[in-house]
């Protein structure tokens, strides 16, 4: 079997231009990488089979959703930097981002309506770091929390991890 490794970026940047033709690929490197990440965490040692199962079953969509978003959102800031007055390019969490996914059915262009005003733009105007999204990843990941409610019910967490940084021992 032929292993083809693509950078998440890579896929990002395909499945905005063409989701109906790289969903299945994008949504296995979701998968992929989800549990790359979930088998390095020493903490699920000490769960059963069975609880690391239904633990990382229970929490890929919520974790994958907020990992995407915020490359997607990463993918716009970098995009948008870059842009010049001859190439204009959408200011990010603009709809027109997913101007092709939003076409794909009336489901689909509520789903981008809802994540965009409820993950990318507080995700944007927090200016979340790669490490808060790690910390976010693992407190979803431990509160069992769907994305939609999670910045309601956890963003405090992030702002006192910021007001009060861990520190070295």
């Amino acid at each position: 079997m032929h292993k083809t490794n693509f950078e998440m970026d890579y896929m990002r940047k395909t499945f905005l231009q063409d989701p109906k033709n790289s969903m299945k690929l994008y949504w296995c490197r979701n998968v992929l990488h989800f549990l790359e990440w979930a088998s390095g965490i020493e903490d699920l040692g000490h769960f059963s089979q069975q609880e690391k199962t239904l633990l990382v079953a229970e929490n890929f969509l919520s974790i994958a959703c907020l990992t995407s978003f915020y490359g997607f959102l990463k993918i716009q800031h970098e995009q948008f930097e870059q842009s010049t007055e001859d190439r204009r390019v959408p200011s990010p969490c603009s709809m027109e981002w997913f101007a092709e996914f939003s076409k794909l059915s009336p489901d689909a262009e509520i789903s981008i309506h809802r994540a965009i005003s409820e993950i990318m733009e507080p995700m944007d105007s927090l200016d979340v770091s790669m490490e808060e999204l790690v910390l976010l990843k693992f407190i979803m990941l431990f509160t069992g929390t769907v994305i939609l409610e999670f910045w309601e019910k956890h963003i405090f967490k992030l702002l006192y991890f910021r007001a009060h940084p861990i520190r070295q021992l």
